[in-house]
């Protein structure tokens, strides 16, 4: 996990990622954005991206690049045949269908205030019971 990508728009960042991915490697990306606070803090926090070797599973939080060309580190919260719908934890916009070749990796560490944790998909699990129930409480209020 020594590879690093400091900081940067993943746009601008696209090729030097690519060329990690394609040979197997993975990389540091510095996160720029909230829609995932509070799993992950605007440029506080990096995770490490690595190829995806298993199927999309839901909690998954993959890089992905989407149609107009950027790229977004969001949660998968459904899977379908051939695509998934992602949402990033502090947001209630979903995305998608997300057709699977538009997957560049997989975030599978976060690195804060230097210490290394892995990104457990048990914990999304608690992200989306919490998203679930402050959608009720929105609809009964």
């Amino acid at each position: 996990m020594e590879n690093t990508i400091c900081y940067g728009s993943p746009e601008d960042l696209l090729p030097e990622m690519l060329e990690y991915l394609s040979r197997g490697e993975g990389f540091w990306l510095v996160v720029t954005g909230g829609s995932m606070y509070p799993t992950l803090l605007h440029e506080s926090d990096s995770v490490f991206i690595e190829p995806l070797t298993h199927e999309i599973r839901i909690g998954d939080i993959l890089l992905v690049l989407t149609g107009d060309c950027h790229c977004i580190l969001h949660r998968v919260i459904r899977v379908r045949k051939d695509a998934f719908i992602m949402q990033g934890d502090a947001l209630a916009k979903r995305e998608g269908p997300v057709p699977r070749q538009c997957v560049l990796g997989i975030a599978t560490f976060r690195r804060r205030r230097g210490s290394v944790q892995l990104l457990s998909r048990h914990r999304s699990i608690n992200v989306m019971v919490r998203r679930f129930w402050r959608n009720v409480n929105d609809l009964i209020s």
